[in-house]
């Protein structure tokens, strides 16, 4: 009894080395891609003690569709999920698969950035365009407190000073001497036809 089972199970295992898995038409795969490029990645993303975490809302997945998301190894078979709390600074990746034939008719790659922890630092009040103070960036592990104070200082001086320095423009209006200049050409137009005019007559007489 303990053969048979013993031979039973090694058969089962083998099983499915002889069986030829179903293979999609061409025709089928095609429909399959076009209906899988209408699916909808949605990322929305929080703080939570001061490190930023990633949702990603994955909608319209219809018909024989379905997700594995390879960074956990979970597979989604619902026409929308959310999956939660992806860290930042990473690539995710999903395969779309058709249960037609179980083949993947889709490659989904989303690169989540980089959270800089001191965007809302005191130290960068103000200056949110400097390199060390942008919302998104990944920051030199040097970078510390201490050497935000020293940079952030530094980066206000120089911006100050080119203030200063920076030539001041001075609006000159125009306007009005352009008024007047056109006035005057009109008089000076008119006094040469009156005096024009003039001269023929006393030609004439």
């Amino acid at each position: 009894m303990k053969n048979f089972i013993k031979t039973l199970f090694i058969m089962l295992s083998l099983l499915p080395l002889f069986i030829s898995a179903r293979e999609c038409t061409w025709a089928e795969t095609s429909s399959e891609k076009k209906l899988a490029s209408n699916i909808k990645w949605t990322i929305e993303y929080h703080l939570k003690n001061n490190k930023m975490y990633f949702d990603v809302t994955v909608s319209n997945v219809f018909g024989n569709l379905y997700i594995k998301d390879l960074k956990n190894g979970k597979t989604y078979k619902k026409s929308e999920f959310v999956i939660n709390d992806y860290t930042d600074n990473q690539k995710i990746s999903f395969e779309v698969y058709t249960k037609l034939c179980n083949e993947v008719v889709m490659t989904k790659n989303i690169t989540l950035p980089a959270y800089n922890k001191y965007y809302t630092h005191v130290y960068c009040s103000g200056i949110s365009e400097y390199s060390l103070c942008r919302k998104w960036g990944l920051l030199s592990s040097s970078i510390t407190e201490k050497e935000l104070k020293i940079q952030t200082d530094e980066y206000r001086e120089q911006k100050s000073l080119k203030q200063e320095l920076e030539p001041k423009r001075y609006e000159t209006k125009i306007s009005g001497f352009y008024a007047f200049s056109a006035l005057a050409i009109i008089i000076l137009l008119m006094i040469l036809v009156f005096m024009h005019r003039t001269k023929r007559k006393k030609d004439f007489i």
